[in-house]
């Protein structure tokens, strides 16, 4: 990357809001001279958007000579590391729980305090706090510091002196007119706004930005005046009185006048003074930091208040789990946050928690974010394996009370109450405490009636187990999950807050009123009202919650209950193939390529099956309880609900003019005339190729489907795309997320990393033959390993890795009883993707040049094979 070198490292860090700023931005990454303290700003709506900031950074002043930041994931993602390694720029990280060891924090809280400071004085909105925010580090970075030898931060990072009249000028949110050319005749051509700082690339240096009166719009002008020049007064009906935050009008010009210089004033007092120790638990003030998570590619559902989608308040911590750091004795407590204590100065957030038996302690906000934010990592990696349980490794009496502890599938080994265990699994704790002779010790007595007969007891746990999976507490991402509605409301009583019951509500709200789902019949009066032909069954609620602390829930029908009929249930998808072959097209012919997901995509379409259940308690609100509802339309759950909307989806095709490929019915077509289009459809997953994809999206959403995540593909059922900027501007498809999931699967099931040689540069060692293996045979516990990582190296193949796919065919002919041999041939597959992990498809639409063999061969030159001819026919 060609780019301006800069003389200095560079801190970064990330400031949080708890409102939105006006151009929606909800946080702002700031970077920080390690030498000059200059500093630079720029606003995000999300906190993945770092790696843009640091481009436009580097773009803006330079390439840092390196950047010292945190560990956090954003910050030391592909995307961070790439863009450091194009300027040659090392990293350098804080300690964790160290954040004082960043110079940003400290350069935060300077910026914050002088932030509030004026906004204080001047009775500035909230939402303005990211204009406020550039107001401020402008004045901080034209100010001689005695740090600095009474330079400016600016002069020190660039060498360049800055005139500082701008900043004499005007005072932050001081009421000024500007000039408006389109105004007609005679009306004034002045109006009313506010100041709202400088702006460097725009106009010459005394053009400034202006927050308009009437329309609250951020506007650029060089001509304006000071609305407070009692000399020079602007009697307009509209411009008497500048609009205040309050409502109130009557502000004299004075107070005005007096409240703003104070606050520029404090401002410049402030930053003046020098940098002292501060202890740990101040360096960040996070009294107004919500936890901010946002990982991934999930679209945000726009029916769900985007206050809860992206981020918490700290109130409602209350209530969630998560697991702290491993103790000396290698064990790890749950933990849940009981409640919120007050700091009297007001700056670092403090929780009560509690583990253990009887155990409480404070923690930190920021402690308690990064446990939780590693919680999160996990459960993403393997959601199904998260909290299951495996086995019981030990015991000990804490008090009056007994704790096991218990080894959970995820990797990780906490102490739990047996009170707790007896309601998830008695049958296991009773085979325990028979084994170690605890079951005459108190809290173990009422187990002895699960372990009198051994044939009995392993029957009782077989089905204890697959119980448990049903009805024992799931937990996901630190929250408890419930298991039906009134468990939903108990568990939001005992938060104090209403998560659950909005989900509810949400989800209702779209299936009783926005999709017409149902069709009531009145109060239910016995089985001689439910219509002739038509079952009577059940429906759930299910919930969930997703990566980002959104609380799911969903509506779904036991057709597991329902006599299957005549009608088919079948729905087809497009395969992989079809995918890689549009894309390709789309590559060839200079055609957009953009994904989506139809929202709730079932609900679209009619159900062909007769069905009826009796409404609960939670349609009362619609007027609903206790009345027998017919389903009307394809409710998730149903026999048939594929198969109805996969042809509601074909017919509304058919009226877009599409048709079904011969090769794939679910690859679409239609003709453009000097183009085709394709849509690829796997049930609500969408790929469009075409050269007017807003058309078409504009179409779909014409009948009725509810789009989300519409975009340029980058993670589409299971694959990922990736545009390549280096050696060549590519199209690129593959498993590269997938690898790296098996890669920790691996690890989980082996309980180490796997291998990492330089050395392995083939799926299995060239001219290797398994079948002639003599090692012993697996045992069954190897054996199911064995096949556990069979399986995922076939779907890494289907995913594009066809380098593997002679070698995973060869390993799959031992499934059946595989030899030690060959379990090691397969490790070693896994550590060649480790070290190929990044091998993707590449969609090379180049075409080669023939023209050197279209010469050869159109024009000859037969001396080459033949000589010239002379003495053949020589006496």
């Amino acid at each position: 990357m060609n780019a301006r070198r800069l003389n200095e490292g560079y801190a970064t860090d990330t400031i949080f809001a708890n409102c939105k700023a006006h151009d929606g931005s909800s946080c702002a990454q700031i970077y920080v001279g390690v030498d000059s303290q200059f500093v630079s700003l720029e606003g995000m709506q999300y906190k993945s958007q770092m790696p843009r900031t640091l481009m436009n950074f580097i773009r803006t002043w330079g390439a840092m000579r390196f950047l010292w930041r945190d560990m956090a994931k954003e910050e030391d993602s592909k995307a961070v590391n790439d863009i450091l390694r194009s300027i040659l720029a090392p990293n350098r990280f804080s300690e964790p729980y160290n954040e004082h060891q960043n110079p940003a924090e400290r350069k935060i809280l300077d910026v914050k305090s002088g932030t509030r400071t004026v906004m204080d004085r001047t009775g500035t909105p909230s939402k303005w706090w990211l204009l406020c925010l550039f107001y401020v580090i402008y004045v901080l970075n034209h100010i001689a510091l005695a740090s600095l030898g009474w330079q400016t931060p600016i002069f020190r990072a660039f060498g360049v002196t800055k005139d500082i009249s701008p900043l004499m000028l005007f005072t932050w949110w001081e009421p000024v007119f500007y000039y408006d050319p389109d105004v007609p005749f005679p009306e004034s051509r002045e109006k009313i706004g506010r100041f709202a700082g400088f702006v460097d690339n725009v106009g010459d240096a005394f053009c400034f930005k202006v927050v308009t009166a009437d329309t609250e719009e951020v506007i650029y002008r060089s001509v304006l005046r000071s609305a407070l020049d009692d000399n020079h007064r602007n009697l307009r009906p509209s411009n008497l009185h500048p609009d205040d935050d309050d409502g109130d009008p009557n502000v004299t010009n004075s107070s005005i006048r007096n409240g703003e210089q104070s606050g520029l004033q404090s401002l410049i007092t402030e930053s003046q003074i020098e940098t002292q120790p501060v202890p740990n638990n101040l360096m960040r003030d996070a009294s107004d930091i919500p936890i901010f998570l946002t990982i991934g590619s999930d679209e945000i559902n726009p029916t769900i208040p985007e206050s809860r989608a992206k981020f918490l308040d700290p109130n409602e911590l209350i209530g969630k789990t998560f697991l702290r750091s491993r103790e000396d004795d290698g064990t790890i407590h749950r933990a849940e946050i009981m409640q919120r204590i007050e700091n009297s100065e007001n700056i670092a957030d403090q929780f009560l928690v509690k583990f253990g038996a009887d155990r409480e302690e404070v923690m930190n906000y920021n402690v308690i974010v990064d446990l939780i934010n590693k919680q999160i990592d996990r459960d993403e990696n393997d959601p199904d394996a998260a909290y299951a349980f495996k086995e019981i490794l030990n015991h000990r009496k804490q008090g009056n009370q007994y704790e096991v502890l218990v080894d959970w599938e995820y990797g990780e080994t906490t102490w739990e109450p047996i009170a707790l265990m007896r309601q998830d699994d008695p049958v296991t704790l009773a085979k325990y405490g028979k084994a170690n002779d605890l079951l005459n010790e108190p809290g173990w007595k009422r187990l002895k009636r699960y372990v009198r007969s051994t044939k009995c007891m392993d029957r009782r746990i077989k089905q204890a187990r697959m119980f448990a999976a049903r009805t024992k507490q799931r937990y996901k991402f630190g929250v408890k999950i419930p298991r039906d509605a009134n468990e939903a409301k108990k568990f939001d009583n005992d938060n104090g807050n209403k998560l659950w019951d909005e989900s509810i509500t949400i989800e209702l709200d779209q299936v009783v009123k926005e999709y017409e789902t149902f069709r009531s019949l009145g109060k239910y009066k016995g089985k001689s009202h439910i219509p002739k032909g038509h079952q009577l069954i059940r429906v759930n609620m299910i919930f969930d919650v997703k990566h980002d602390l959104r609380h799911k829930c969903r509506l779904v029908a036991g057709g597991h209950l329902t006599t299957p009929s005549g009608d088919t249930s079948y729905s087809s998808v497009a395969s992989l193939r079809s995918i890689r072959l549009v894309t390709f097209i789309a590559e060839l012919n200079k055609l957009e390529l953009e994904a989506a997901d139809v929202g709730n995509a079932y609900l679209e379409a009619k159900t062909n099956e007769k069905v009826c259940f009796i409404a609960g308690p939670s349609f009362a609100k619609y007027g609903l309880e206790g009345h027998l509802l017919i389903i009307d339309k394809a409710l998730y759950g149903l026999r048939n609900s594929g198969a109805c909307y996969h042809a509601k989806w074909a017919q509304s095709m058919r009226d877009f003019d599409f048709f079904p490929s011969r090769g794939d019915p679910d690859v679409w077509m239609r003709d453009k005339g000097d183009h085709y289009e394709y849509v690829v459809t796997y049930v609500d997953d969408l790929l469009y190729a075409g050269k007017d994809a807003e058309q078409f999206w504009n179409e779909v959403k014409s009948r009725g489907y509810k789009l989300k995540g519409v975009g340029p593909p980058t993670y589409h059922l299971g694959a990922t795309f990736e545009r390549t900027k280096e050696p060549e501007s590519m199209m690129t498809w593959g498993a590269v997320r997938y690898i790296q999931k098996i890669l920790e699967q691996y690890e989980r099931i082996f309980g180490e990393p796997v291998k990492n040689s330089r050395k392995i540069h083939a799926a299995l060692v060239p001219g290797d033959h398994p079948e002639l293996d003599t090692s012993a045979l697996c045992s069954e516990e190897e054996k199911s390993k064995y096949m556990s990582l069979v399986g995922c190296l076939q779907w890494a193949f289907t995913l594009g890795r066809i380098d593997i796919g002679t070698a995973v065919m060869t390993m799959s002919r031992f499934r059946v009883n595989p030899r030690v041999g060959h379990l090691e041939r397969v490790k070693r597959i896994f550590s060649y993707l480790k070290h190929y992990k990044n091998t993707s498809i590449k969609f090379n639409t180049e075409i080669p040049d023939y023209s050197y063999f279209d010469e050869q061969w159109t024009k000859p030159d037969w001396g080459e094979f033949y000589g010239n001819g002379e003495g053949i026919y020589d006496d």
